[in-house]
């Protein structure tokens, strides 16, 4: 075939994949003092918008629940892309049956890998994210955001990779929090 002069090229684009998972788990065993108490109840109500959440029903400002732990993405990043971000994505509320007078703060919104939390933890030290009132989604991370982490396409598809939520009671003397949805958007380049 005959080059007709003009050059060929190809510029990698940036795509989005934003996924649920297939498990959730409540996880005592993450080395945060003092995240190791209350537990999370029915942690599979996180893995959909509607129906039962996961939840924990009573705590108050001095204690930090569990980490609820998400894994196994629903969708998988292409083999062989290039992962450049992640958004961490959680549909919280505080316990209607408190009538929403109650608050509750982030206190770990990270990766999880292998059995343990990864990269940096994305609650702002002097911003909790303050949870009041009916269900709102709150995102950390971003599309270049990697949370200290250089995870492969192979990495993010693998059965032990997601995402890990903690909360703590924030300025109520008792609040009851829930967790309807939680899903990742990953970043990557072919």
């Amino acid at each position: 075939a005959a080059h007709d002069g003009r050059e060929l090229w190809r510029m990698d684009a940036m795509a989005s994949l934003r996924t649920r998972f297939q498990s959730a788990a409540n996880n005592a065993s993450h080395g945060y003092a003092p995240y190791s108490s209350p537990a999370w109840q029915n942690p599979a109500g996180a893995l959909t918008d509607g129906g039962d959440p996961a939840k924990v029903p009573v705590f108050d400002s001095e204690v930090t629940t569990n980490l609820l732990v998400l894994t196994n993405t629903v969708d998988k990043v292409p083999s062989g892309a290039s992962v450049d971000g992640y958004e961490l994505h959680f549909k919280v509320q505080t316990d209607p049956t408190q009538g929403f007078l109650s608050q509750g703060n982030f206190s770990v919104a990270q990766l999880f890998r292998n059995g343990s939390l990864a990269g940096d933890n994305r609650v702002p030290a002097e911003n909790y994210n303050v949870i009041a009132g009916p269900a709102t989604v709150f995102t950390f991370g971003g599309a270049t955001e990697k949370f200290g982490t250089s995870f492969s396409a192979g990495d993010v598809n693998a059965s032990d990779f997601g995402i890990a939520v903690s909360l703590n009671g924030g300025d109520a003397s008792s609040v009851g929090v829930q967790v309807h949805d939680a899903e990742i958007t990953i970043h990557y380049t072919e």
